[in-house]
């Protein structure tokens, strides 16, 4: 078996859950602020939280990421400051 899209979708067009990610996050943009941790990059961060983030941390699983500020996995969170977010 052979996946469709190893890029998520992102090379057909806008992947599906995008629609209700920022859908969800649009209702719910004014819980986005003060500090913040996103996986992958901060892009929503940027376009949900605006000027109501104080400090915006990215979280991303290799190292090699310049956006990364915690390098590891979420399930484990070993990295991950206690009572930050």
């Amino acid at each position: 078996m052979t996946p469709f899209s190893r890029e998520f979708g992102f090379d057909r067009g806008t992947p599906v859950d995008r629609f209700y990610i920022e859908r969800f996050l649009s209702c719910c943009d004014a819980d986005i602020r003060d500090r913040v941790l996103e996986i992958g990059d901060n892009s929503y961060t940027k376009r949900f939280g605006g000027n109501r983030v104080t400090r915006s941390d990215v979280l991303h699983v290799q190292e090699g990421n310049p956006q990364a500020t915690f390098i590891g996995d979420l399930s484990s969170a070993e990295d991950i400051p206690v009572r930050c977010f």
